[in-house]
């Protein structure tokens, strides 16, 4: 084949490649490859890697609440599992959003927040009112009194702005703040995926991610007062989700595709990322750039595992437990709490003083009533879900969105 008659090279009067310059028959090859990596991702309408992900998250969180010794760095970090659900949040909302945009021409925002809502709220708020018929009975001391002057803000997803954090104090609950910082992602940024022209997109996540950096950092310490609301919104917001949102536009683009295929798109970047996160969390807490660069790696797997469905991790990331574990997450992370004080307070009856062993047994419990409530109460919910429906179709195609 003539490549350059075929018009996938041209060149100007005079060129002359460099020397050690790749044959235009091995360029085209990889734009080939490029190009059928692309399409292959467009087409993937559930990341099967995904759900092994959030299984690896709850159970960093889960693990960071167990209480247990905790020497060694690595086991001090299991609240990264939050940031890992963060990151692919980000990523797969604005995926869904920048699909149906490409798919029909538009972004339901009835949809949206349908979907969203049927999703999140029935058992955030089924869990909420058993903590206020619980917590009257089973800590009627300084903590059970906070948790009823802090229930408006659970209740509107506003914890993490009014409920100030205290490591020397217990606070039920307390949990909530993550969801808290999802749902006001959810409450924002869709509008703008939606009303935005492409180049005001880019140019206002470039400038939350300058500006919520620049307030981690301490570069803003001049300009926004420590005591605002501002602050406090700028604080508590996610780089990871905004990581995750910048990624989705990248994967969805072509040449933000072939870009990422060049550092991400091999077998081996899920692995080496995998240990490099580990790595990382080795070292001894440094300070925020510190931290900025745990957030990367954590979005840079998110999108690895994405980018294709054999990626290096694949085999055990879609092990059935580790995806059905990913597929209940969202029950494990609300009731995960309940569960380990309800297997403590049985061990304990029973004659089991072993802390691991206890921990292990709430970790047994928190799985099956993740299970039984999906199967009885969330289920319901989801099966009335509207579906995202496609230019020129009836039905939907399965959505990439794990188990949203």
């Amino acid at each position: 084949m003539n490549y350059k008659q075929a018009g996938l090279i041209t060149t100007k009067p005079g060129f002359r490649p460099r020397r050690g310059a790749p044959p235009a028959a091995k360029i085209c090859r990889w734009m080939g490859a490029t190009n059928t990596a692309f399409q292959s991702f467009l087409a993937t309408r559930r990341f099967g890697s995904l759900d092994g992900l959030r299984a690896l998250g709850i159970f960093a969180v889960m693990w960071h609440h167990s209480g247990l010794p905790q020497p060694l760095p690595l086991l001090q970090r299991g609240q990264m599992g939050v940031y890992l659900f963060f990151a692919i949040s980000g990523f797969l909302i604005t995926s869904l959003l920048i699909r149906e945009r490409n798919d029909t021409g538009t972004i339901s925002m009835t949809g949206f927040y349908m979907r969203r809502s049927l999703r999140i709220f029935p058992l955030y708020y089924a869990v909420l009112l058993l903590y206020v018929a619980l917590v009257p009975v089973m800590d009627q001391g300084p903590a059970g009194s906070e948790f009823f002057r802090n229930l408006p803000f659970f209740a509107t997803y506003t914890s993490n702005w009014f409920v100030p954090f205290d490591e020397s104090e217990r606070i039920i609950f307390y949990f909530a703040w993550s969801l808290a910082t999802e749902e006001q992602f959810y409450l924002t940024w869709p509008w703008i995926e939606r009303y935005a022209s492409r180049g005001v997109r880019r140019l206002l996540l470039g400038l939350l991610i300058a500006t919520v950096a620049a307030t981690h950092w301490g570069l803003l310490a001049g300009i926004v007062s420590q005591n605002t609301f501002a602050f406090t919104v700028l604080w508590t917001a996610a780089p990871p989700i905004l990581f995750g949102v910048a990624g989705a536009h990248l994967l969805h683009t072509p040449r933000g595709h072939a870009a990422l295929s060049r550092l991400l798109g091999w077998r081996a970047s899920a692995p080496v990322l995998l240990a490099l996160l580990i790595a990382q969390l080795c070292v001894p807490r440094g300070g925020m750039v510190q931290e900025y660069a745990i957030y990367a790696t954590l979005a840079a797997l998110v999108f690895a595992c994405v980018m294709r469905e054999d990626n290096g991790l694949a085999r055990v990331l879609q092990l059935p437990p580790l995806v059905r574990v990913g597929v209940v997450s969202y029950g494990i992370y609300l009731l995960h709490m309940l569960s380990l004080k309800a297997a403590a307070v049985a061990g304990m009856r029973v004659g089991l003083q072993n802390p691991y062993l206890l921990w292990m047994l709430g970790v047994l419990l928190v799985y099956v009533t993740a299970e039984l409530s999906f199967a009885s109460y969330e289920r319901f919910f989801l099966r009335l879900k509207p579906h995202r429906k496609e230019a020129g179709t009836s039905v939907s195609r399965k959505q990439p969105e794990g188990s949203n």
